[in-house]
């Protein structure tokens, strides 16, 4: 099978956080969170820009850039965003693994012909050293499973047939973000869509074709979800079936660290390598990984409601 789906690590790993892409990478291909689906090609690219604009011309349907991505945001905040192609290209340089720059490079050299996405992390340190910050190596299994999601939803929307296609919105219809924003509310919850798809298709079975008015979600705080977007893509992916127009309730289930030094017990929203009460190693991590449609509520339809 032909591969569909690229994902590139980018970056380099003596500047601490700008080698974030390289290990996420490294761990998608190693299987950390599980066997990367066929139809994927993961590469390490480390700094050959020019090999990696040179591989983005063979016919990937979608391509995915995995970069430090300093946006402002707190060190370690994953973001999955969509660059706006009428963008002002930067001067291109070969050596330069500035994702822009080598999307530039490419579509100079007449690529690329599927869909860019980048999964990009907030550093905090970018100097010379190896190793990445605390914040930024807490936010790598995060972001081997947001790539993940991502490989899973771009390879169904690559293989899923005409008719299925016409009945729900296809994610390549969807508005593009102008170019990468400053703000991460601002760009296209990839991530939240392809969540919402799969809550989506279990509203659609309990609802049994009755309208739905509302539904309540419990999602664990590792997947970072943000309430707005979500609500954003439910509403996109929604669009002309039962639950078109519903509103949408996201409860957040905290993830929960168990020191077995000190004993102490910590809610947190992303994996931490230390216990925060007493700095002990690898506390053990429970929860914070649910998925659950909670309930819906279907529309009386004799007051419109």
């Amino acid at each position: 099978m032909s591969p569909t789906v690229l994902v590139a690590g980018v970056g380099n790993v003596f500047l601490r956080d700008d080698g974030f892409g390289v290990e996420v990478v490294q761990r998608l291909a190693a299987g950390a969170a599980g066997p990367v689906p066929p139809g994927t090609k993961v590469v390490d690219f480390g700094i050959r820009g020019l090999h990696l604009a040179f591989e983005m011309l063979d016919g990937y349907d979608t391509v995915v850039l995995v970069d430090a991505l300093p946006r402002g945001g707190a060190p370690g905040t994953v973001y999955v965003l969509e660059p706006d192609e009428s963008a002002e290209a930067p001067p291109v340089d070969g050596h330069d693994l500035n994702p822009a720059a080598v999307l530039a490079l490419a579509r100079s050299l007449g690529g690329p012909t599927g869909r860019v996405l980048i999964v990009g992390c907030e550093p905090a340190d970018v100097g010379e050293g190896i190793g990445l910050s605390a914040p930024v190596a807490a936010a790598v299994d995060a972001a081997v499973r947001t790539v993940l999601e991502v490989i899973h939803e771009r390879l169904e929307v690559a293989h899923r047939p005409a008719a299925a296609g016409a009945r729900r919105a296809d994610h390549r219809a969807l508005p593009r973000p102008a170019a990468i924003p400053a703000n991460p509310e601002d760009v296209t919850p990839m991530h939240e869509l392809g969540l919402c798809e799969s809550f989506l298709e279990a509203v659609e079975r309990r609802a049994a074709g009755r309208p739905v008015s509302g539904i309540r979600v419990r999602v664990g705080a590792l997947h970072r979800v943000v309430d707005a977007a979500f609500a954003q893509a439910f509403a996109l992916v929604s669009e002309g079936t039962v639950a078109d127009g519903a509103t949408v309730e996201v409860v957040t289930v905290p993830a929960r660290l168990t020191c077995a030094d000190c004993g102490g017990t910590t809610d947190a929203a992303t994996p931490l390598p230390v216990c925060p009460a007493c700095g002990a190693p690898d506390p053990a991590l429970a929860g914070g990984d649910e998925l659950i449609l909670e309930s819906i509520r279907l529309r009386d339809l004799r007051d419109g409601g």
